[in-house]
């Protein structure tokens, strides 16, 4: 099956949204949690070893060496996550957009639902629907994630429904 048949066939784009939705949470969070870790390890140095904390920022080559490449390690890692998640992001609104632009009865087999929005309030609809996605608790399984995504999608797109 080539990929525009996959983008229009209904049970094709069922099977992969529940997906989608998952790999994009997942990546979030990684992101999110080594964010974090680079932020807590940033506040360590500062505590616990001030030398080394204020030699990176005024003389990075009499810091330490580990020090060095933690750091540069996380920011590597932070990055290559922040990209695998903006992939992530993407294939999710290619599937979303996909889905919307299907007929109201199929885009009901999809989801149970069918929503004629503007294509001008598509983008933005979706980029809310993400932000408020990346506000719900995270869990790893793709149940959760899915039900999640639908809660929010019927709370936030019937708005938008004609």
């Amino acid at each position: 099956m080539n990929t525009d048949s996959k983008l229009t066939n209904p049970a094709e784009l069922k099977r992969v949204l529940p997906l989608a939705i998952a790999a994009y949470r997942d990546y979030w969070h990684y992101t999110c949690e080594l964010a974090l870790i680079d932020e807590d390890f940033d506040e360590s140095l500062e505590q616990f070893d001030r030398d080394t904390w204020w030699s990176l920022s005024l003389s990075p080559e009499k810091a330490d060496d580990y020090a060095v490449d933690c750091i540069e390690s996380l920011n590597v890692a932070v990055h290559a996550f922040g990209e695998i998640t903006e992939q992530a992001k993407i294939a999710l609104v290619i599937v979303l957009k996909a889905i919307l632009s299907l007929p109201p009865e199929k885009q009901n087999l999809v989801w149970g639902n069918a929503y004629t929005i503007e294509a001008e309030a598509i983008e933005e609809i979706i980029e809310n629907l993400l932000i408020m996605l990346d506000e719900v608790e995270y869990r790893s399984p793709i149940d959760y994630n899915y039900e999640a995504f639908m809660k929010l999608l019927q709370e936030e797109w019937a708005n938008f429904s004609t």
